[in-house]
């Protein structure tokens, strides 16, 4: 019924902690297992609020948790110890006293800039240093798919071509490839990406920018620049301003405001930098409408009373109606697909035939994630509906597989 082994995101989980479709196989799968929350840090407080909850109902099916990150500010980490009851010993960390670890938290790895206006705003310096430093990697870093995109259009309208764009909205099958072509030993001379790229790939870049964000990202980001801190210190440079104007910030503003006025007092930074001003940031814990959320989500009634309304065969629209204002994810398949050379594929047309051939696994790699209030945006315009004969949701939303799904132009194709 199971594999030993699965990669899988935390949602998967609350899938089955919230009663989604097909939640009883994952229960049948959970009792005496393992489970891993890895980059614990970089998730919405709803969402840890909700990872918290499952995590204590799967503790109570004999599930051994663990939970990791890199940057784990120490109020996330006192949650998790209260709340899961892990005992002092079995909090690992780096050891001050320890010679190797304090080699580690004093390397220096990291010049640190601010620079006023936006990340588009300065972008022509960027190129400029592109342009003039030929030999040198560059890390470009964006907080929105849509940023990220208008700048590779900018870059490649400046003659640079030796670039490549990595962010959410590639389907599984393109991004399989972007990330074979970064992580190759003749990785591109530019990489242009969003939240993606700080997690759980093994590069390293000679200088960076980025857009504002707190400083655990930020510190994600910096990792991807001088990796191994073999080299001299590199040059990092975060923008103050946001390029975008966002009604729904990705982050919240106090902890962007207030990461991007520590860093203009650093210099050269060192790990032991990063954990200072990590705690600094974080020193009050959630507070206002983060705790809120993660209140509602820890305290969630579907979770909390779990064992009392276990009906087989019944589940709950979990996505729009449980996980309420996370806004996480849906997935959908883009009509066709435009490469390079402006010559274009019928994705929908691969897809049936991938699935005539009982090739599932490769059919829904096809399909590309996009927020919910993307996907009913989308629906509401008509650029999404659901394709009945193939029981997906299709859209005519433009797909490259260069610059990935493009939310504001669409082929000339009608649904």
């Amino acid at each position: 019924m199971y594999f030993p082994i699965k990669v899988l995101t935390p949602h998967q989980i609350l899938r089955v902690a919230l009663r989604g479709k097909g939640w009883e196989l994952g229960l049948a799968e959970f009792p005496n297992s393992c489970v891993i929350f890895d980059e614990i840090h970089a998730y919405d407080p709803l969402i840890v609020g909700l990872i918290v909850a499952s995590a204590k109902w799967l503790q109570s099916m004999g599930v051994k948790v663990l939970v990791a990150s890199a940057t784990m500010p120490l109020f996330l980490e006192d949650i998790f110890r209260v709340e899961l009851q892990i005992p002092e010993c079995n909090i690992v960390e780096p050891d001050p006293t320890n010679e190797k670890d304090k080699i580690v938290r004093d390397k220096k790895r990291h010049i640190m800039q601010v620079v006023e206006g936006s990340l588009i705003s300065n972008l022509e310096n960027i190129i400029k240093y592109i342009r003039y430093n030929p030999t040198k990697k560059v890390l470009i870093v964006c907080n929105y798919v849509a940023t990220s995109q208008e700048v590779c259009k900018q870059l490649s309208e400046q003659g640079i071509q030796d670039f490549v764009l990595l962010h959410a909205r590639f389907n599984s099958q393109d991004r399989y490839r972007i990330e074979e072509e970064i992580t190759s030993k003749n990785p591109p001379r530019v990489l242009v990406a969003t939240q993606a790229v700080e997690v759980s790939l093994d590069i390293d870049y000679e200088c960076g920018y980025t857009e504002p964000a707190p400083i655990d990202a930020l510190a994600q980001r910096f990792g991807r620049v001088n990796r191994k801190g073999e080299r001299e210190p590199a040059l990092v440079t975060v923008y103050e301003q946001q390029s975008v104007d966002s009604a729904r910030p990705i982050y919240d503003p106090k902890l962007v405001h207030d990461t991007v006025d520590l860093l203009k007092m650093q210099g050269v930074l060192s790990e032991d930098n990063l954990v200072e001003i990590l705690n600094s940031i974080y020193r009050g814990g959630y507070c206002g409408d983060l705790l809120e959320r993660y209140e509602r989500g820890l305290h969630h009634p579907s979770i909390e009373n779990f064992d009392e309304n276990i009906i087989a065969g019944t589940y709950n629209d979990w996505i729009e109606n449980v996980i309420d204002n996370s806004d996480g994810q849906i997935e959908v398949l883009p009509f066709k697909c435009v490469d390079d050379s402006g010559n274009e594929t019928s994705l929908r047309d691969k897809f049936v035939q991938l699935q005539r051939d009982r090739e599932y696994l490769k059919a829904r790699m096809l399909l590309v994630p996009i927020r919910v209030t993307q996907f009913f945006i989308a629906k509401q315009k008509g650029t999404i509906r659901k394709d009945s004969n193939i029981d997906e949701w299709v859209t005519t939303l433009r797909y490259s597989n260069k610059l990935g799904l493009d939310l504001k132009n669409q082929f000339d194709s009608i649904l």
